[in-house]
């Protein structure tokens, strides 16, 4: 008995401990915070902001911070005065929220050393600055993360950097703020509509019929609200992970670079991955959205080519998904999987004509479709 109470005492007084230091920890950290913001003071003088943004990037224990702002110091001084102010709001802004400064201002100083590397102009320039303004008002925990998508882009033009790699090199671009559906804002454009205005459509199939089977109603694409990169011109998109490397040919589109989710569009794919040719088959890809974190989409606006051996317009499902495989043969994806069940002809070798719905899957061939198993 003496024992067990023993025990629970030494228990609870390692609890206690815990708690104590727990709270400690809490009001040290507090206190830090509060200090650095009373000492802490960003002049909204260009010269002087420079002198203030040296001495506190010193205080940043986390990476050496003397060649970050050696390297933005000639990108500050290439701004113009708007521009330098714009960029001096949004440090006042990290520091008056009490935002971390690693990653937050040493990634808006990278960034900002990105674009006058990568040749933006004023007003490229300026319309980074305002994105980059309200994606730290509205998104202050997503702030970091769009920053370095921001950065991957301009550097190297990568637009997705996790479980899949896309790259999209030598491709026009623009940054905006985009605001939702509902709130009304003079700065930033709102709603599917301004979407469409910017060349990004909804998704659509020909009015086409099959007997009792018409082709499904899609659902409009819904984009979150978030800091947009828009992808404005055709370029190949090259696509990367662990067990495959493919293109997303002619692509276009927008990246919700808070969110990192990808509004492609149109763009073009093979089964180069699954080991056949562009000359066997190819699809081409209306809009859709696309995860980033993950190499898995769906285009449900998606038309398959067989050059030469289809007869009418192949309408359907395309999937794409990286997944192991011993060798391209073995893969499973891409994945296709037509809408109809009729009026579709296919001229597979001489004298070998098939009638009727189609699924490909990887590499292997096989009449069904999206309304029947058959």
């Amino acid at each position: 008995m003496f024992y067990s109470l023993s025990c629970q005492s030494k228990l609870y007084q390692v609890r206690l401990l815990k708690s104590i230091l727990l709270l400690a920890t809490i009001i040290l950290c507090s206190l830090t915070a509060q200090a650095q913001s009373r000492a802490v003071k960003l002049s909204f003088e260009p010269d002087s902001f420079m002198v203030d943004i040296n001495n506190l990037m010193k205080r940043n224990r986390n990476v050496e911070t003397a060649p970050v702002v050696e390297d933005f110091s000639p990108a500050f001084s290439s701004m113009n005065d708007r521009n330098k102010k714009r960029f001096i709001t949004i440090a006042r802004h990290i520091v008056a929220q009490r935002m971390p400064l690693y990653p937050n201002m040493d990634f808006l100083l990278k960034t900002f050393t990105a674009s006058s590397a990568k040749g933006l102009n004023e007003d490229q320039t300026s319309r980074l600055l305002f994105t980059t303004w309200r994606t730290a008002v509205y998104k202050p925990k997503l702030f970091a993360p769009y920053l370095n998508r921001v950065q991957n882009f301009l550097n190297e033009g990568i637009i997705a950097n996790g479980n899949v790699k896309v790259i999209a090199e030598n491709q026009s671009f623009k940054f905006d703020y985009y605001l939702g559906e509902t709130e009304a804002d003079t700065g930033a454009f709102k709603g599917m509509e301004a979407l469409a205005n910017l060349g990004l459509p909804e998704p659509k199939l020909p009015n086409q019929t099959d007997g009792e089977n018409n082709l499904p109603e899609l659902d409009p694409i819904n984009f979150p609200e978030g800091p947009i990169l828009f992808l404005t011109d055709v370029a190949d998109w090259k696509i990367t992970t662990t067990f495959d490397s493919t293109t997303l040919a002619k692509a276009s589109g927008a990246i919700n670079l808070s969110e990192n989710i990808a509004r492609v569009n149109a763009g073009e794919m093979d089964w180069t991955m699954a080991g056949l040719t562009h000359d066997d088959m190819y699809c081409t890809l209306g809009a859709f959205t696309w995860n980033l974190k993950t190499s898995y989409f769906k285009c449900e606006a998606s038309r398959l080519t067989m050059p030469g051996r289809e007869k009418f317009p192949i309408w359907g499902i395309f999937e794409f998904h990286s997944t192991r495989h011993r060798n391209p043969e073995d893969s499973e994806y891409p994945r296709f999987q037509s809408y109809l069940k009729n009026n579709q002809f296919f001229e597979l070798g001489e004298g070998v004509d098939i009638v009727g719905g189609i699924t490909q899957k990887g590499r292997v061939l096989s009449t069904a479709n999206y309304f029947d198993s058959y």
